[in-house]
């Protein structure tokens, strides 16, 4: 299967405050995207995290 794509994004939203574990967690979901999901040709993962609380 192919994907006209140039890199793959995740996108995580948040109901509370930005914590630091969870840019940890997103750097997990980026690796194993950037293993396992990643085809040739595309750029590494990009993340966003959404956050509804304040820093």
């Amino acid at each position: 299967m192919t994907r006209y794509l140039r890199r793959l994004v995740v996108v995580e939203l948040k109901f509370g405050d930005f914590k630091a574990e969870n840019k940890g967690q997103m750097e997990l979901y980026l690796r194993w995207l950037d293993k396992h999901e990643r085809q040739p040709g595309e750029e590494a993962p990009l993340d966003i995290i959404l956050c509804a609380g304040k820093l």
